[in-house]
């Protein structure tokens, strides 16, 4: 008991360590991030090989095999699963929770080079993309929108590629804007082959409106469909219907049909006879989701300002409104419980003091949890609020009974002096509430030797648990002591 001597002792200085320490935890509630849900999966790469032509058999043997010995030199991989089918094989590498993805990748490009070199001719290069579970895509993008007009679904996309995506992806903590539907508009060549057999003209002559990267569009000539570069400077389709085509006095017109087209369109969807296209937005993990949904809101704001007439953007997906619901829905229920335990610390002990007492070391364990959990990079969810709330009624409980025996100590003798009768007091139930609250504690530890996988869903909850329990002990046998000992000495000057 000789440091708790000291803390009677240095009242003033005990609270000045504690209320700097609460004020810096409490910075920690307008920095932490809020989501919804923490991260659920394991970080992973996705590793895609083709090898046209190949049986499934020679493409395990002669690259599946190579490059699943490759991924197993790398550090921080737990598990490596393959699936190989004719003509490709696709490995999924999964890391531990600590690994640098960005690092990871950078270092396997690095290693298969070499291993590349020396793999069968034919075989193309393989392509590595952060992976996500298909039980998970779904969480992928936290908002979706659509943009509805009377335009045509290119011209949408295109007017969504220029504005909106881009201010978007300015916004702090957004990771990804996708674009699904509205496929931008091309030029198709649509060759007459009878009108080419007609005018006379060879392979030769349609060399000019063959492949190249920098294409304009598609060309369709045999029932395939082959890639349309034109050199010259065409600005629209009649131009081009004029373009000659060999020595021959030929215009492309004579022997092709040109038009717009989007053939990358697979399906469109109309809402209230619009046409629309999907924005669905990605944030990255651990950023606070509310904060980035406002933000994201003002860039859209900024970008629909101007569109054209007739264009509109309809809300499809809004995950920070999930959440907003759910923190109301949290901040109800805390308020009647913290309103229902108030009434009964008063009515236990007919006085205002006790209650504020009690409830300022609360909100102090509260702001040294929080403080801690951003320290550690964690986040504010559904998962540690749950943590949290536990907590909170086992603080209350510390704070409760070391309260109760300082208070009969104090009432026992009056001879001794109030310093000697706190210290009895804490002496008295510190053994008992170090047992209870170690005991909490060790009943969450088995969660830190569970499965990396199942850490993600447990772990949140036991660090904001035990965290809570601990700072709860600490404030309530450390704070609260002194803390009576001034309103005691207080009471007697008064008196």
């Amino acid at each position: 008991m000789q440091p708790m001597r000291w803390i009677l002792a240095h009242p003033i200085a005990v609270f000045t360590t504690a209320a700097t320490g609460g004020i810096l935890a409490a910075a920690s509630f307008a920095v932490i991030a809020v989501e919804l849900a923490p991260p659920s999966q394991l970080p992973a790469l996705l590793l895609s090989v083709q090898w046209p032509g190949a049986s499934a058999f020679t493409v395990e043997s002669e690259v599946t095999q190579p490059l699943e010995s490759l991924v197993q030199q790398l550090d921080h991989v737990t598990s490596i699963r393959s699936q190989t089918r004719e003509g490709r094989a696709e490995i999924a590498v999964q890391f531990d929770a600590v690994a640098n993805m960005g690092l990871m990748e950078v270092e396997l490009n690095e290693r298969m080079y070499p291993l590349y070199k020396a793999l069968p001719a034919g075989v193309l290069w393989p392509a590595i993309q952060r992976s996500v579970p298909e039980e998970l895509a779904d969480l992928a993008g936290f908002l979706r929108y659509r943009l509805c007009g009377d335009q045509r679904p290119g011209e949408l996309h295109e007017y969504a590629k220029a504005h909106i995506q881009k201010a978007v992806l300015a916004v702090v903590g957004v990771k990804d804007v996708q674009l699904e539907g509205g496929q931008p508009l091309e030029l198709v060549v649509e060759l007459d082959e009878k009108a080419v057999a007609s005018a006379g003209l060879a392979s030769a002559d349609l060399e000019a409106l063959q492949g190249g990267r920098s294409s304009l569009g598609t060309l369709w000539e045999a029932g395939a469909a082959k890639k349309v570069r034109f050199d010259g400077g065409y600005d629209d389709v009649e131009q081009l219907k004029q373009m000659p085509i060999g020595a021959a006095a030929v215009r492309l017109a004579d022997i092709a049909r040109i038009y717009w087209d989007a053939p990358g369109d697979v399906s469109r969807i109309r809402i209230n006879g619009q046409n629309s296209i999907l924005i669905t937005i990605e944030k990255y993990p651990g950023v606070d989701l509310l904060d980035t949904a406002a933000a994201v809101e003002a860039a859209l704001a900024q970008a629909m300002r101007a569109a054209p007439p007739g264009f509109s953007l309809v809300k499809d997906l809004d995950k920070s409104a999930d959440l907003q619901r759910e923190l109301t829905k949290l901040g109800h229920r805390s308020f009647w419980a913290v309103l229902f335990i108030a009434a009964i610390v008063v009515l236990t002990y007919k006085k205002a003091s006790a209650t504020l007492l009690i409830w300022g070391t609360i909100l102090l364990v509260l702001a040294y949890t929080v403080g801690l959990l951003h320290l550690a990079g964690m986040t504010l969810n559904v998962l540690t609020l749950a943590g949290l709330t536990v907590g909170y009624g086992l603080s209350v409980d510390n704070s409760v009974v070391v309260y109760d025996s300082i208070q009969r100590h104090l009432k026992a003798d009056a001879s001794c002096p109030p310093d000697q009768r706190i210290l009895a007091g804490v002496a008295e139930v510190l053994k008992p509430l170090l047992a209870s609250n170690l005991t909490t504690v060790g009943a969450v530890l088995p969660v830190f030797f569970l499965s990396q996988d199942l850490q993600l869903y447990f772990k949140p909850v036991a660090v904001a648990l035990a965290a809570t329990v601990l700072f709860s002990f600490l404030v309530s046998c450390l704070l609260l002591p002194p803390l009576l000992l001034v309103l005691d000495r207080r009471g007697e000057r008064a008196a």
